[in-house]
């Protein structure tokens, strides 16, 4: 099966952009058909098309779909203030049959410095949660590794502190 959507970029009478979707073609592209083990291209062709000709009445169905700029970025992370910034804007162009993705930022002079603060604090505090849940065993295969690792390092380190004993018992 195959599916294509023409996209667009259209800025209504109130200024607000949106991206339409609309579809242009569904289409059945392969198909095989078998009797006894043998493939049959008449058959195969027959029932692709009255398929094709089923999905091109579907198609019809089908309106644009928007997509609201607007409300693409208003759901943006407020955590993006932190850093500095926040999206104001998207956009979508095709350039050499590409498609190219735009995300146009503002500058926050002044963050929420509670709502950062507590972001920041987050941040950090997870690390700690991290190695926690590895060294309970959360996670079963890095729980295993973490303890490999440690009791690995905890011989190496009685190892060293016994070299020193014992070079004094001999003195």
């Amino acid at each position: 099966m195959t599916a294509k959507f023409k996209i667009t970029t259209n800025t209504t009478s109130t200024g607000e952009k949106k991206f339409m979707f609309t579809p242009k073609a569904v289409e059945m592209t392969t198909m095989k058909v078998f009797a006894s083990g043998e493939e049959q291209p008449m058959e195969q062709m027959m029932i692709q098309s009255m398929v094709n000709i089923q999905l091109e009445q579907v198609k019809k169905v089908f309106k644009e779909i928007p997509a609201k700029v607007g409300s693409i970025v208003s759901k943006m992370p407020k955590e993006l203030q932190c850093f500095g910034f926040k999206i104001s804007d998207l956009d979508l162009s095709f350039k050499k049959s590409q498609l190219q993705f735009t995300a146009y930022q503002k500058e926050v002079s002044e963050p929420d410095e509670q709502y950062c603060d507590n972001f920041y604090r987050i941040l950090n505090d997870s690390n700690e949660e991290v190695l926690k849940t590895i060294r309970e065993g959360a996670s079963e295969h890095l729980g295993k590794g973490f303890k490999t690792i440690t009791d690995a390092q905890k011989k190496t380190l009685e190892d060293k502190n016994q070299k020193p004993e014992a070079v004094k018992e001999d003195l």
